[in-house]
């Protein structure tokens, strides 16, 4: 791996997270520390903290988080290009401060957000911080922009029932559920 590069692999993340992958996953107990490999002057890999508010620029491309509701720490990211923006949502349930940040793109052309659960799980879905199909149109009805909407993180064999849950109660919104290998060009 680490041959191969000239320069470490950088991972940008929210502070919490990178703290997470720290303490949790490269530690030396369950996976070696590649901040430190081959030497600490000279890693494959370096974290790099990136906070709200922040953003992470590569070419014309940059990466904002934005603040979602979950379990763990976690954000949605918008990828803001000059011809418009992406906002991904990750894992997420209701939450007003995704709401407003998403009403404060007035570029934002493609929305990806995950629906896991039926309505008739809702219970499971609030429990985990996910949302149902319920949720999502109560939030989708707070935006004061347009965009495409996207859907995934669908739970395994209840696709289509989500997606027409989801249908009936955000009839004037197209969602369209995210297929594996599909492209959104944002150019």
């Amino acid at each position: 791996m680490g041959e191969q590069r000239s320069t470490p692999v950088v991972v940008h993340a929210l502070p919490e997270v990178l703290d997470i992958l720290a303490t949790d996953l490269f530690n030396w107990r369950l996976w070696p520390d590649f901040r430190e490999i081959p030497s600490v002057a000279a890693p494959w890999l370096r974290f790099e903290p990136l906070p709200f508010g922040a953003a992470c620029t590569l070419g014309q491309r940059s990466f904002i988080p934005l603040p979602v509701q979950h379990v763990v720490p976690a954000c949605g990211i918008q990828i803001r290009t000059p011809a418009g923006s992406l906002v991904f949502s990750g894992d997420t349930t209701r939450s007003d401060a995704f709401v407003v940040a998403l009403n404060g793109i007035p570029d934002l052309h493609h929305l990806i957000v995950e629906t896991s659960f039926e309505n008739e799980l809702a219970d499971i879905a609030r429990d985990s911080q996910h949302h149902w199909p319920d949720s999502l149109a109560a939030d989708l009805a707070k935006l004061t922009t347009r965009p495409e909407v996207w859907i995934t993180h669908l739970k395994p064999g209840n696709e289509a029932a989500i997606m027409d849950e989801l249908r009936a109660a955000a009839p004037d919104w197209t969602l369209t559920a995210l297929q594996q290998g599909q492209v959104i060009d944002l150019d």
